[in-house]
């Protein structure tokens, strides 16, 4: 079995579970029920969740189930009545299966890995990120030697989106520090040829993704550990908000925001007017109002909007500098825009959109009206 789970052969595997293991136990004494065999089943389960694409992810829930069942009802059964001791092995296995339940959105995990390593007192473990360096007892490290790929990536995000706090006492506002492993050399390698920590090239991957990309630089007294560039993660705090998705939009997502960008202008006769974390759907009719007063008719695109918390405010609409078609008012505090007959939408910030999807809101910042408003006057 571990032959074929390594080989990514997950369906064999099941198949060698179910009719194979039964008549070796027979044969040959085998107890079915021998904790290895058990890991390696729940870690088939695991495997067929990380398979899954974009288009499977509604089959997330039931893998993740047959995983629970096993850790719960085979595993360790006894768990839910009083506390016992963990594998930590185990206890990253139960992480990541939540992380990968979750791998559309690894914020929506943040709950369950939290409530397994501090909110569970059944589950008797040492599993930890934090460790210290060998040559410097004093010297706080993330060591994340004892997860897999998958959970360190969370850990990652987890730590440097929401608990930035935490990062910056524990390491003295200094550069954070990761174990990485001094990496591997081949006896038959030339002479020269470094080959790198495997946890090491992962981390690098997974920051590769990142809003701002942050860059490893290794330790000058111990090599095995690895720094994440000080002015790159100063930027990253600066830049992206904390509880805000650190990833960067997907390649879909990316496309959309390009298509928005002949909105886009800055110009001797314009205001800079950018779009943040929208997807172009299809196109609908809407209605402008100006308190219950419908004003106009106009036709927008439906966009979804991510990280709402975030961006109370988002831009979007279309921005023209015709000023001289339209009529300015204030209503409780914000702008709203009156269109005459035939002209074109040039500037309007907060109203309510008439459709089924979403409320959206606009945003226009850093404008003045003052010369326009004094030209119109004389």
């Amino acid at each position: 079995m571990s032959g074929l789970l390594k080989d990514n052969k997950i369906d064999e595997m099941f198949d060698f579970y179910e009719h194979q293991i039964p008549k070796l136990s027979l044969k040959n004494n085998l107890n079915v029920n021998y904790n290895n065999i058990i890991t390696l089943k729940s870690v088939g389960y695991l495997k067929k969740m990380e398979a899954l694409n974009r288009n499977e992810i509604d089959k997330l829930p039931h893998y993740h189930q047959q995983y629970l069942n096993v850790f719960y009802n085979e595993l360790y059964p006894l768990v839910k009545d009083k506390p016992i001791p963990i594998d930590d092995k185990e206890v990253d296995n139960l992480l990541r299966s939540y992380v990968l339940l979750h791998k559309s959105n690894w914020m929506n995990a943040v709950k369950d890995v939290e409530r397994i390593l501090y909110q569970k007192p059944n589950l008797i473990h040492s599993l930890d990120y934090w460790g210290t360096d060998i040559f410097n007892k004093r010297q706080i490290l993330l060591d994340f030697s004892l997860m897999s790929t998958a959970t360190t990536n969370f850990m990652l995000r987890y730590l440097m989106t929401l608990k930035r706090d935490e990062l910056r006492h524990k390491f003295k506002n200094s550069a954070i520090k990761i174990l990485c492993g001094k990496g591997k050399y081949s006896r038959i390698a030339k002479k020269g040829v470094h080959y790198e920590s495997p946890k090491k090239n992962d981390i690098e991957d997974e920051l590769r993704k990142w809003k701002i990309i942050i860059r490893l630089e290794q330790d000058k007294f111990n090599e095995a550990v690895w720094c994440l560039n000080q002015n790159d993660v100063l930027l990253f705090f600066k830049t992206v908000p904390p509880g805000e998705n650190c990833l960067k939009r997907s390649s879909k997502e990316y496309s959309c925001f390009q298509k928005w960008q002949m909105y886009n202008t800055y110009n001797e006769k314009s205001v800079f007017f950018k779009f943040f974390f929208l997807e172009y759907v299809q196109a609908f009719k809407c209605d402008v109002f100006l308190g219950d007063v419908l004003v106009k008719k106009l036709l927008f695109p439906i966009i979804k909007i991510y990280n709402f918390l975030c961006f109370k405010s988002l831009l979007c609409g279309y921005l023209f500098w015709n000023l001289d078609k339209i009529e300015k008012k204030k209503k409780r505090g914000y702008l709203v825009v009156i269109y005459k007959k035939n002209s074109t939408p040039d500037i309007f910030n907060i109203f309510n959109i008439n459709c089924n999807f979403a409320l959206f809101f606009c945003f226009l910042a850093h404008f003045s009206f003052t010369r326009k408003e004094n030209n119109q006057s004389k």
